[in-house]
């Protein structure tokens, strides 16, 4: 039958490209990890360290928030007890109508010995323009964008700026992790962001970084200034900077890198609703944003990485097609399974993500070894659980293609939304 066959090409096309670029991550990752611990030892005998001594910028730390009164008192606590001591802090209030406001003033007063600045909006205008609006109080040489619910590790600011004594790098993305927290919806996210972030590094080693995104995203100042800040009719202001700089200055020698060694902690959402409402922000951010660039796509520029243009950004939008014929594909491969008791596709797709994630959890520097054993005994069950995740991409994925007409803009005027903040555990 054609359409059988039309199912198979399409099946065994995504196998092959996924199956590449899974053994094209995990071996990029392995480099990355090899060539950072020899960067580390290195240090200790070689000039770099006296370097790394003698540059310490000026940090300046922004915090947009939106009724972040659970969350902002935590997040300023960890930031005041960082190692890197060079740093002024701006929380961007951006019309906050619960006690955030208060809550910070009262922080303020306890530490007079920081340099913490409130800046309150009166309109709500969403997370980019609350950045820009503590954008023009910083006075420091570097700039970190940082979610009020997050928590920065101690090391954290240190490490973020030791990478940009290398002058090609203008924008630094943070490794998310996600603090514990005993719900399946919790353990998904962690997953999930294990493995995410573990091809974050290859995309480093091949210049084609696309997403310097969300909690602790560091910037050069002068980068931002020079191409204007954020744009706030993006609803991922984040992922739009990112391409901006690599289609109008070029990835090449303005590079966008991953960070593994900036470890900043992030709340899960607590529910599987406020899950979907994430991913389809970040889904409908994403092509937006890559509509936005869209001449980084195949562009010939020299400037330009090709890997980016020609290979990484092309497969997002393959994964995304993907995904929305996904249902087709699995409803066809269940019914021949149970048609012909041959279960052995599932069997092997099991023991495929059971094994890239005891790469992913093993490889990791920053947990302990009993926390490994722990993530160990989830991974298994992971292939099942992961389904859920599926089914929430899928569905983010279908309402893009409905509002498609939003996505691409009319008349080049993009439906922005304010600043509305998930719920938080704090």
């Amino acid at each position: 039958m054609l359409a059988q066959r039309i199912l198979i090409d399409i099946f065994i096309f995504g196998v092959i490209t996924t199956l590449f670029f899974t053994l094209f991550s995990q071996f990029g990752a392995i480099y990355y990890d090899l060539s950072e611990t020899l960067k580390e030892k290195d240090k200790k005998k070689h000039p770099y360290l006296r370097k790394y001594r003698d540059y310490r910028p000026t940090l300046s730390i922004i915090i947009p928030a939106h009724n972040e009164e659970a969350v902002i008192k935590r997040c300023l606590s960890a930031l005041i007890k960082s190692t890197y001591r060079k740093i002024e802090i701006i929380v961007a209030d951006d019309a906050s109508t619960d006690g955030t406001k208060r809550v910070v003033k009262d922080f303020i007063t306890e530490n007079p010995r920081f340099d913490i600045k409130l800046v309150a909006k009166w309109k709500n205008g969403g997370r980019g323009a609350a950045i820009d609006a503590g954008l023009s109080k910083t006075s420091g040489e570097l700039v970190m964008a940082l979610d009020a619910d997050c928590v920065v590790d101690r090391l954290a600011l240190r490490n973020m700026v030791r990478h940009f004594i290398d002058k090609e790098v203008v924008a630094v993305a943070a490794n998310i992790r996600i603090i514990k927290s005993d719900t399946v919806v919790s353990l998904l996210q962690e997953f999930d962001y294990l493995s995410s972030f573990r091809s974050k590094k290859v995309n480093t080693m091949f210049k084609c970084e696309h997403i310097v995104g969300g909690a602790g995203a560091t910037y050069r100042t002068e980068t931002l200034k020079k191409i204007r800040g954020f744009d706030h009719t993006m609803q991922t202001e984040d992922i739009e900077l990112s391409l901006r700089i690599a289609r109008v200055l070029g990835s090449k020698k303005h590079r966008l890198v991953y960070a593994s060694d900036v470890v900043v902690h992030t709340e899960p959402v607590p529910s599987y609703k406020s899950l979907f409402k994430q991913r389809y922000r970040w889904k409908f951010g994403s092509l937006q944003a890559i509509w936005s660039h869209r001449r980084l796509l195949f562009s010939f520029d020299r400037k330009h990485s090709m890997f980016l243009s020609w290979v990484r950004l092309p497969y997002l939008l393959i994964s995304e097609l993907m995904l929305l014929i996904e249902p087709v594909l699995l409803t066809y491969f269940l019914y021949l399974a149970i048609v012909y008791r041959n279960p052995t596709l599932f069997a092997v797709a099991t023991i495929t993500i059971s094994s890239l994630l005891f790469v992913a959890i093993w490889s990791d520097e920053h947990h302990s070894f009993r926390y490994r054993l722990r993530l160990s005994f989830y991974a298994p069950t992971m292939y099942l659980i992961f389904y859920l995740m599926t089914v929430i991409q899928i569905l983010a994925a279908t309402k893009c293609v409905r509002n498609v007409n939003q996505l691409i803009g009319n008349g080049n005027k993009y439906i922005t939304g304010a600043y509305i903040s998930p719920e938080r555990i704090g």
